[in-house]
């Protein structure tokens, strides 16, 4: 693409943006901001979901300890008496001992996979919550449009939300 193409698009975009805030200004347009972020580390409903997902994977977490700490003693044990060892003792170790690392890597992998699957599932239904409560903010305060702290450079501090969502999110959790 072109330098030239390219500043026009970009022109272009700057001038329909530009008047589609200024067609937003003279309708009276109320526009609210919502910071996700600041939703999701002030959240206590986060905290319990990484919590209990921390307990509910604690005994499959300290099985994989255990089988690390195993493993380390094996390879240890074999570095250590390898000289004194007779060839099919040390053989018998060092397969064992492969044998554990392919059997913990694979534990490692799945434990990694059902932790991220159940963390992405409870995650989904905390931010359809946010977006509920988000949803009811808005209509109860007559906001028009709500935007994302992301896309927005600047943002007066009044027409922040993200306080009034978080009270609403706590307000249905009690």
């Amino acid at each position: 693409m072109s330098v030239n193409k390219l500043t026009t698009i970009t022109l272009s975009s700057c001038l329909t943006g530009m008047a589609l805030v200024s067609g937003i200004a003279q309708a009276q347009t109320k526009i609210g901001i919502i910071d996700i972020r600041e939703i999701v580390t002030q959240s206590e409903e986060v905290k319990t979901i990484s919590e209990n997902i921390a307990k509910d994977f604690k005994s499959r977490e300290e099985k994989i300890v255990s089988l690390e700490k195993q493993l380390q003693a094996d390879l240890e044990k074999l570095e250590r008496d390898k000289a004194v060892m007779a060839a099919n003792e040390q053989a018998k170790l060092e397969k064992e001992a492969s044998e554990n690392q392919a059997q913990l890597q694979q534990l490692q992998a799945e434990f990694r996979r059902d932790t991220s699957v159940r963390q992405q599932a409870d995650m989904e239904q905390y931010f359809n919550k946010v977006k509920e409560s988000m949803q009811e903010v808005a209509k109860n305060d007559d906001y028009d449009l709500v935007l994302s702290r992301d896309v927005v450079p600047y943002a007066k501090e009044e027409i922040d939300m993200t306080q009034a969502v978080i009270a609403n999110l706590n307000k249905q959790k009690n």
